[in-house]
């Protein structure tokens, strides 16, 4: 009963997250108990074990930069649809950023 409380909970949670999300903090409980082992307890790791963990932070690191970058990306898809409907016009600047430009509305009737 001790250890299922948990996994129940675990379960539960890790089906409301992302996959990317659960993945990341499963990742981060195994650096913490590697850091435990060598700060606290004193474990000698081989210089072979911290070239493994390098390439896995720098996968980590790249995981993430593409995650921010299509978060973003999609924001801005959003922001340009729903600023279609209100008149607003998005422009990209050639260092990412986006700049509002409002278009302007005729007041009246259209001339055919």
């Amino acid at each position: 009963m001790v250890t299922a409380v948990p996994l129940l909970l675990f379960a539960a949670a890790a089906r409301r997250l992302p996959l990317v999300t659960v993945g990341l903090i499963q990742f981060v409980t195994l650096v913490l108990q590697l850091l435990v082992g060598v700060l606290v307890l004193g474990e000698r790791v081989s210089g072979r074990l911290w070239v493994g963990f390098g390439i896995v932070w720098v996968a980590l690191v790249l995981l993430s930069v593409d995650s921010l970058r299509t978060a973003n990306a999609s924001r801005t898809v959003r922001r340009r649809v729903a600023d279609g409907a209100t008149g607003t016009a998005w422009t990209q600047t050639r260092d990412g950023a986006a700049d509002t430009v409002i278009r302007s509305r005729r007041s009246g009737p259209r001339a055919s």
